[in-house]
């Protein structure tokens, strides 16, 4: 583009469209950060529920046009089913921590055990530090010494801390089934009126703002769908993992104790650590050893096969290159956490898709003539001896 001075207007209709346009993204990202978190927050059952039903529509749809059954009772039966197999799952995992630790508790108890034992750890630490090299057991007993150190001086004010934080999980248990509650039902009440739900909200909408939103959404479809592919490989990859680690280990049920992890670990917030290193730690105590060691083995496995191939993954189903898709991971966790690690990939890749569209076009053409009538101005500035000064 040539450099071209603009006149007195223009450049004031420049910067006017410049600085609605950067008021306006600006007030976005701020939005986002500050706002849209703590809201999502506060409405989350809602957004599960909506999330749910949107998945939910196509398939409720496609089952309508085969046989003629009414939508509310379809949503009821796929809700109820959804609502059992989130409920085994969160079940089976409960199940296997009590019975683990019921079985620790009386196996301990069987072989004479006491708190004595457990407080001072003496079994434990002795039958592991024997088995290292001195200089690396010397190591650990000073660390540990200066650990038990550090306890006795902060004893009161940890447990205090304990109590409190205990104390804020019991009072937060009603809230936390409510919130399930109200999801199973928002899920229900917005998977049966969908579609109206759905045309009342597009009728509200007009001319181009109607097809930016369209497009929207359906770069939010796609960003959403292609992550969900990603985060499914990534599963089957780790169902893999799991499973090869337990044959080596010769551990049994290794195919469906294989299967629950991996649905575990697709699972978001979850993974198939919450029941791996548990796990690990129960083993540990109670002196089986090889398969605390083998367990956290696997597990790192996990961690570093995840933390490599999850940006080329993501990626590669987004359409994202890998740095650009580690780093959508990194700045969705800065703002939000692990909640924001789910969500960064899917902001990302529909920012870019809104860019393809073309609806920044009109802020980078002004972009560029800002940048060109600024320099074309200085550039004849007095006593430079160009007196060519076109306008527009």
């Amino acid at each position: 583009m040539k450099n071209i001075v603009l006149s007195g207007m223009e450049r004031k209709q420049l910067w006017g469209r410049l600085a609605i346009h950067i008021t306006l993204i600006a007030a976005t990202i701020l939005c986002c950060v500050y706002i849209l978190p703590p809201l999502l927050n506060i409405l989350l059952p809602f957004v599960v529920g909506l999330v749910v039903a949107w998945i939910l529509n196509p398939v409720i749809n496609k089952i309508r046009n085969r046989i003629k059954i009414s939508r509310k009772i379809l949503s009821f039966a796929f809700t109820t089913i959804l609502m059992l197999i989130l409920g085994g799952v969160v079940v089976f995992f409960f199940y296997s921590l009590i019975s683990q630790g019921i079985s620790f508790v009386s196996n301990w108890l069987d072989k004479g055990g006491n708190i004595s034992d457990v407080l001072s750890s003496k079994n434990i630490l002795s039958d592991i530090l024997s088995q290292l090299p001195a200089e690396v057991a010397a190591t650990i007993q000073n660390i540990l010494a200066q650990l038990f150190d550090w306890l006795k001086s902060n004893l009161s004010s940890l447990l205090s801390t304990i109590t409190k934080g205990v104390g804020s999980f019991l009072t937060n248990i009603p809230s936390f089934f409510a919130s399930i509650f109200i999801a199973v039902m928002a899920t229900y009440f917005l998977s049966s009126d969908y579609p109206a739900i759905r045309s009342s909200a597009i009728a509200r909408f007009h001319g181009g703002f109607k097809s930016f939103v369209a497009m929207l959404q359906n770069a939010m479809a796609t960003a959403f769908g292609s992550y969900m592919k990603a985060q499914l490989l990534l599963s089957v990859g780790v169902f893999f993992i799991i499973l090869i680690g337990f044959f080596i280990i010769n551990q049994s049920y290794a195919l469906l104790i294989s299967f629950i992890f991996a649905v575990m670990d697709f699972i978001p917030l979850i993974g198939a650590g919450t029941v791996m290193v548990p796990w690990a730690i129960i083993a540990l105590i109670t002196g089986n050893y090889s398969l605390a060691i083998q367990l956290m083995v696997i597990w790192a496995i996990i961690i570093i096969f995840r933390r490599i191939f999850e940006p080329k993954i993501v990626g590669s189903q987004t359409g994202l290159s890998p740095l650009i898709s580690l780093m959508s991971i990194y700045v969705g966790m800065r703002i939000s956490g692990i909640t924001g690690m789910i969500l960064g990939p899917i902001a990302f890749q529909t920012f870019f898709a809104v860019v393809k569209s073309g609806a920044f076009d009109g802020l980078v053409e002004d972009l560029k003539l800002f940048v060109n009538d600024g320099v074309a101005f200085l550039g004849n500035r007095p006593g430079k001896g160009n007196n060519n000064t076109d306008s527009l």
